[in-house]
C-alpha cells in the first residue's frame, strides 16, 4: 500500500513538472496532422534537398500559432538571414500565408537550450489542415514549434527524461 502511494505522488509530481511551459518535443514528421491547440516542438535538420512537410489541424479554436527557431550555436547562428531554414505556411485553401522574419533569442529551461526565434505568426486561421514546409538553402538544425497549449499526461512525463536527451543530443 505504501508502495502505491509513493508510487502514485512521484507521477502526479511528476506530471504538474512539464505544465509550467514546455513544448511536446516531435521528432520526425508525423503521419497525421497535428492538432493546432497542442504546444509541439518538431526538432529537424533541413537539407537543401529535400523539404520537410509538416501538417497541423486548425479546429473549432480558429487560432494558429507557428514558430520556426534555430539552436543558439553555430553554425546556424552565424549565418546571414538568406541561409537560414524558412517554413512556407499554406492554408487549407492553397493560399500561402507569410511567417515575419524576427530574430529574437529563446531558453528553454527543460533542455536547457537556446535558440533564435527566427519566424513568427500568431493569427486567427480558418478550419482545416495546414502545411507548413520547413527549406533551406544550406544543412540547418531548426525547431517548429506549433501551439500554445502545454498539455502533458502521465505517459509524456514518463517518456520526459528520453526526451530530453535526444534534444540534447539534436543540440550539441
Amino acid at each position: 500500500m505504501c508502495r502505491v502511494v509513493l508510487l502514485g505522488s512521484i507521477a502526479v509530481a511528476l506530471a504538474a513538472v512539464p505544465a509550467a511551459g514546455a513544448h511536446k518535443p516531435v521528432f520526425g514528421v508525423p503521419e497525421r496532422p497535428l492538432d493546432a491547440v497542442t504546444s509541439y516542438a518538431m526538432y529537424g535538420v533541413v537539407d537543401p534537398a529535400a523539404k520537410l512537410r509538416y501538417r497541423v489541424r486548425v479546429g473549432a479554436e480558429r487560432r494558429l500559432l507557428v514558430e520556426l527557431l534555430i539552436p543558439d550555436r553555430e553554425p546556424e547562428s552565424a549565418r546571414a538571414r538568406r541561409a537560414l531554414p524558412r517554413v512556407t505556411l499554406r492554408a487549407p485553401d492553397g493560399t500561402v500565408l507569410p511567417v515575419p522574419a524576427i530574430r529574437s533569442p529563446f531558453d528553454e529551461p527543460f533542455t536547457r537550450t537556446r535558440y533564435i526565434r527566427i519566424g513568427f505568426r500568431d493569427a486567427p486561421a480558418a478550419t482545416g489542415v495546414y502545411e507548413l514546409v520547413v527549406g533551406s538553402t544550406v544543412r540547418s538544425r531548426f525547431v517548429l514549434a506549433t501551439g500554445w497549449r502545454e498539455d502533458f499526461g502521465i505517459g509524456d512525463t514518463a517518456r520526459l527524461p528520453a526526451a530530453v536527451a535526444r534534444v540534447r543530443a539534436w543540440y550539441a
